[in-house]
């Protein structure tokens, strides 16, 4: 019992423990649970009863009151009473913590079973695809048919380029080549709800060609997160003042593509999210990256976090 409240962040004080020697024939355990209000009694009621089941006891009974704000469970072996739940509603507390927006970047270069699983995670999450690459249309429509939202991961100049990209940024464009290179890139990811830079160092930095950008972007009704792949880019400040949507990305989550550090990195964008209300965090098509979320961000969900697409945050 206390293990299945746990997952639900119910906290132990607010959990009471007492025993009835009076009501049944042998004394039971009474264990009454404080539940938020805004998180539904039956949820809690599911898990509890599942758990009870699976430790090979019986739900004896189990009943809600006519203000649909308590629930009573009587559990026990072979019709034999020995723990009573009640899950009572308490308007003063609070269950659910905050949004948080993952993005998931640098879909393109390949499509194999990380790719299809990240496709297909039980969240709310944004693909950010790279225009130019060999899946890259593939990979836009696949993500649209499992319900996930498509943004552009759009390849900027940066001092240093990793690698070289089709349909890039460039740091020296004037207003017409970027017209030029963002209709290409539209046509190739017709469905985009939005951009991040991908890398993108040294454009960020540069307040005309975010100028540039930013015009296109507001006409389109496009969103953008600055992904600050530079200490001093413009990009956010740019897009605000030209009203464009804009946020910038709060954590990393695997610039250390080790579990221990992801786990950590979640960590802080759970933080955020508690106290900011909202918080985004950007990862890789990795596979660590994929079997890390697969595991935590089912837990982070019945903790009270709620994932939403980066466009559900303006």
């Amino acid at each position: 019992v206390m293990f299945t409240l746990e997952e639900y962040d119910i906290k132990e004080e607010w959990i009471s423990s007492e025993t009835d020697e009076k009501s049944f024939p042998q004394k039971i355990i009474i264990k009454k649970a404080q539940i938020p209000y805004d998180l539904p009694l039956e949820i809690v009621n599911l898990a509890l009863t599942r758990a009870i089941h699976n430790i090979g006891y019986s739900i004896i009974s189990g009943k809600e009151n006519s203000n649909k704000d308590k629930v009573t469970i009587l559990a026990g072996i072979n019709n034999i009473p020995s723990i009573k739940i009640e899950l009572i509603k308490n308007k003063k507390l609070k269950y659910k913590k905050g949004k948080i927006a993952l993005i998931i970047e640098d879909f393109g270069n390949r499509y194999d079973e990380v790719t299809k699983e990240f496709l297909k995670l039980p969240v709310k999450i944004s693909i950010s695809v790279v225009p130019g690459r060999q899946y890259s249309k593939k990979i836009e429509k696949d993500a649209v048919n499992e319900d996930k939202e498509v943004i552009i991961n759009l390849p900027m100049e940066s001092r240093r380029m990793l690698k070289k990209e089709k349909l890039l940024l460039k740091n020296n464009m004037k207003q017409t080549q970027v017209r030029t290179l963002m209709n290409r890139v539209f046509a190739e990811i017709p469905d985009a709800k939005g951009v991040n830079n991908y890398q993108g160092a040294l454009a960020t930095e540069n307040v005309n060609l975010m100028r540039y950008l930013a015009n296109i972007l507001r006409r389109k009704g496009l969103f953008f997160v600055d992904s600050i792949t530079s200490t001093k880019s413009k990009a956010y400040e740019t897009m605000k003042k030209l009203k464009v949507k804009t946020e910038k990305r709060d954590i990393i989550l695997d610039s250390e593509p080790i579990p221990e550090r992801i786990l950590y990195q979640l960590e802080l964008l759970k933080q955020t999210s508690i106290t900011e209300g909202k918080a985004i965090g950007i990862g890789k098509e990795d596979k660590i990256t994929l079997e890390t979320l697969k595991k935590e961000l089912p837990k982070l969900e019945k903790k009270g976090f709620e994932f939403v697409f980066v466009s559900e945050l303006f």
